[in-house]
């Protein structure tokens, strides 16, 4: 399990189908030029490929005052395995070098699992969307 963050290595066709098998591109707004872009524009990004397929990702992005653990994922056929807790602990280990504060953004269903790399939960916040595009 050899985790990588050379971003010229991860191939972004490899990427599109991760999202793809996790069910995040069910509106079909990713595509091959969208997660170059993911790609480039990453803070960092982390990833682990067995057998010359991508089976775990994960990615910061920082604005200048907030950090952001963004689409942290595993393939279906490879959950369970300690792949993400990977994607994770190296996440945090860049970030603990560069940011004082990283967030992240849970659709609530695996809340306990961040929890357990120190995350608290917001007391009072809410996060509000806009979709643009149908």
């Amino acid at each position: 399990m050899d985790i990588q963050t050379n971003k010229s290595i991860l191939n972004a066709e490899h990427l599109l189908a991760l999202y793809e098998a996790v069910g995040w591109n069910e509106e079909n707004l990713k595509n091959e030029r969208v997660v170059h872009d993911i790609i480039l524009k990453a803070d960092l990004v982390t990833f682990i490929y067995e057998q010359k397929r991508l089976v775990a990702f994960g990615r910061l992005n920082y604005d200048g005052f907030i950090a952001e653990v963004k689409d942290v994922m595993t393939h279906p056929d490879f959950r369970k395995q300690g792949y993400v807790s990977k994607i994770m602990e190296s996440i945090i280990n860049h970030a603990g070098k560069k940011y004082s504060c990283i967030k992240i953004v849970d659709g609530g269903t695996i809340p306990k699992f961040y929890k357990k790399f120190g995350f608290l939960e917001p007391r009072n916040e809410k996060v509000y969307y806009l979709p643009l595009k149908k």
